[in-house]
């Protein structure tokens, strides 16, 4: 692989298609082992079934909805399974975090409930294809949503457990839930299909809004369980302080905010948009637990997904951009063409971003994210450049990225991807060296100065180079 395939369309592509492959091969290697259980004979039933009803979707919708983030890290979960029954282990609940969305879940075993929750996905993949389908569904935090489609269903149903269809006779949709029917589909079936600007009520059923990128659609998400469940709630900052939830009443307005951040890029970064769009297939949206913070994450285990909380649209912009980097580098790394066997994962080394010691990886994921960003905010600044916050906010984030490269090039990289990828962010951090000669950078330097001097107090400086120490004189 060539540095510069990174930055292209064919290999944004080949990345996704990789992703689903796997995913499938995944899938059918995890249900034909259930299959074969002897210990196990309920849910091996459930899995015969699941799996002959997979069969009759054709391919290309399941292979559409197996794309989804969280289909990948259902494909992950069952893996952790599939390795306890090998070792004669029980399955723990606590194995599924997403099960604190069920209420009676002694009702069954955690196995059974993580197979009914393929059936999420296999509805989505029959709306789709417009494929009649059958079958039973867990009602996660009292909603039943469908990935890809951005659709939930709100039921009066009070067991965990029931049985949904999905008909369509003459172009008519309807979607059932034990003994209730959403009818006269049509309309929100294709507005998820094609993606809506606009988050849109029907009765009980919910369809979210999305940006209308040129690569595909994003779904602005408030409510997927999984993600929900599985990782904005579950994460904690030193102070114990988590992310809140967007309410019902406030999400229409950080759909537009949102809309108005991807516009900023597909203006002014059509190509940068057109990767994004391509690659991310849904954007988590939470509120920050500092009211002057802005915070957003990636997960590799939801390749695919950004969480980002709520904030002005320069934000926002540049936290598509800035997680979009790193659901692409965490491919990259995957590859094996970056680092010698296993990651390092020794968190040793100074970080201009962080108070705590990073790992060699963490500082790489780091300098390759904030040089895109630099860009966005070169190109906005430039658009705008009377505007204060991002003048101030591009010379900042360009020391901070000089900072950790000098870290950066102390490691002994081996891989010659990882010598070409090294070289290429060395030649865009110089270009905006030379392009920020005019500008006054005493500021940045001082509060970066600032940070490095506490962060040597605190950690010493073994793992700081020279070129950096020099900051401190």
């Amino acid at each position: 692989m060539k540095v510069e395939n990174i930055y292209n369309s064919d290999f944004i592509d080949e990345i996704i298609q990789q992703n689903v492959n796997r995913n499938l091969i995944r899938y059918n290697l995890f249900m034909k082992f259930i299959m074969n259980q002897s210990q196990y004979l309920k849910e091996k039933e459930l899995a015969v079934c699941i799996y002959e009803q997979s069969k009759k979707i054709p391919p290309g919708a399941l292979a559409a909805v197996f794309s989804d983030p969280t289909f990948s890290y259902w494909v992950y979960l069952s893996n952790c399974i599939k390795k306890r029954l090998e070792n004669d282990e029980d399955i723990p609940i606590s194995d599924l975090p997403y099960l604190k969305g069920l209420e009676n879940i002694q009702l069954q075993s955690p196995l059974y409930f993580h197979l009914i929750e393929i059936n999420r996905f296999l509805f989505s993949a029959a709306m789709l294809s417009r494929t009649p389908l059958e079958a039973p569904v867990n009602f996660l935090e009292g909603i039943f949503y469908l990935p890809i489609l951005g659709l939930y269903f709100i039921s009066n149903i009070a067991t965990t457990i029931t049985d949904a269809s999905f008909t369509n006779q003459a172009d008519s949709f309807t979607f059932r839930i034990g003994n209730q029917f959403f009818n006269k589909l049509e309309r929100l079936l294709l507005l998820a299909e094609s993606g809506s600007a606009k988050f849109l009520q029907q009765g009980n059923a919910f369809l979210q809004a999305s940006i209308l990128g040129p690569g595909g659609k994003i779904i602005l998400d408030r409510i997927d369980p999984f993600i929900r469940l599985e990782w904005s709630t579950l994460y904690r900052n030193p102070d114990g302080s988590g992310y809140s939830f967007i309410g019902f009443a406030e999400i229409n307005n950080e759909v537009q905010i949102a809309n108005n951040a991807f516009k900023l890029i597909e203006e002014y970064w059509f190509e940068m948009s057109n990767h994004i769009s391509s690659t991310i297939r849904s954007i988590h949206l939470v509120k920050s637990p500092y009211p002057d913070r802005h915070m957003s994450c990636t997960s590799e285990l939801f390749f695919g997904s950004i969480l980002t909380s709520t904030g002005n649209e320069f934000q926002l912009a540049e936290a598509m951009v800035h997680e979009y980097s790193h659901n692409l580098l965490n491919t990259v790394i995957l590859s094996g063409e970056i680092f010698e066997g296993q990651v390092p994962l020794e968190e040793i080394y100074y970080s201009p971003w962080r108070d705590d010691p990073r790992h060699i990886s963490g500082v790489l994921h780091a300098v390759f994210v904030f040089v895109n960003v630099s860009e966005l905010l070169d190109r906005l600044s430039n658009a705008n450049p009377n505007n204060i916050y991002l003048n101030a906010r591009k010379l900042e984030n360009f020391i901070k990225l000089d900072m950790g490269f000098k870290v950066l090039k102390t490691f002994n990289f081996q891989k010659e991807l990882a010598k070409s990828l090294i070289v290429d962010l060395e030649i865009k951090i110089q270009q905006l060296k030379t392009s920020y000669e005019k500008y006054d950078l005493s500021p940045s330097k001082l509060n970066q100065k600032r940070h490095l001097k506490r962060w040597v107090e605190n950690h010493g400086k073994e793992y700081c180079p020279k070129s950096l120490l020099e900051y401190l004189l």
